[in-house]
């Protein structure tokens, strides 16, 4: 009879603890609903809408837990690429929010699209910022080659290793080459990838893929590859904005002259 007092104080521990257990696990249903809002609002690439996407997300309870700070990094990091020309500023506002998502996401959960993102946000802080390459750029790159260790046939990973490529000086690794092939590795990977947790965004197709590659050929002067690259992106991704207001105007004129590009 001695022994049941602790036999109850050790029952009632168990049942507090799966009681919190169940408080604090995601609520997937509720998460699904957020990422299906999240995917929507990332391509159309509407302001507004993704301050009201990012206004929903931090009304999230939270049992949402690092999903709710995962979702929100991306359209913060998103929602930046409007404000990066003329207010400064505000972009890096958004940059720092979704650092600090990430970092904290990323102590509860080792992911490599959470550093994926993370080297992708820090890059793009040094654009706002060049002095800032000093102390980001290494961190950047850093987590940016993480993402590929952890999970090398994840194509998200793939294509932002591929973006700092594009943009890194070469005294830094950049390559434009490097660039470009893995740009088309990402999407070769699209085609048989499967993420194991449903409710990972998808928030780097291979529409971005392919818009990355028409802004590289462009840059490179390969408008007509461009042109193409960009009507590709366009078929998977009618409503994406950076191809419909960015890359095709851009080159409004363009001769197609080029022999076609290797992924056309």
């Amino acid at each position: 009879m001695r022994e049941r007092p602790t036999f109850v104080v050790v029952l009632f521990i168990l049942a507090a603890t799966a009681s919190a257990d169940s408080r604090h696990a995601p609520d997937r249903e509720l998460l699904a609903a957020a990422r299906d809002r999240i995917e929507r609002a990332y391509y159309a690439f509407n302001a507004s809408d993704i301050e009201r996407q990012i206004e929903y997300l931090e009304g999230l309870p939270t049992g949402a837990g690092w999903y709710g700070r995962y979702y929100r990094a991306i359209l913060c990091a998103q929602l930046s690429g409007r404000y990066l020309r003329d207010d400064k500023d505000r972009a890096d506002d958004l940059l720092a929010s979704a650092q600090r998502l990430l970092e904290d996401a990323l102590e509860e959960r080792e992911h490599a699209d959470l550093h994926a993102l993370l080297g992708s946000v820090l890059g793009r802080r040094i654009a706002v910022s060049p002095i800032r390459a000093i102390w980001m750029g290494p961190s950047s790159v850093r987590h940016q080659e993480r993402a590929v260790d952890m999970d090398s046939s994840n194509p998200r990973a793939v294509l932002e290793l591929a973006r700092s490529k594009m943009y890194r000086p070469s005294a830094v690794g950049g390559s434009t080459e490097e660039a470009r092939a893995l740009l088309l590795r990402s999407v070769e990977l699209y085609q048989s990838f499967e993420e194991p947790d449903s409710l990972m965004a998808d928030w780097g197709g291979p529409a971005e893929a392919y818009a990355f590659l028409a802004l590289l050929e462009r840059d490179e002067g390969h408008n007509g590859r461009a042109q193409r690259y960009a009507e590709m992106a366009l078929a998977l991704q009618p409503d994406y904005a950076l191809v419909r207001e960015e890359i095709l105007p851009s080159l409004q004129g363009a001769v197609d002259a080029d022999p076609p590009a290797p992924g056309e």
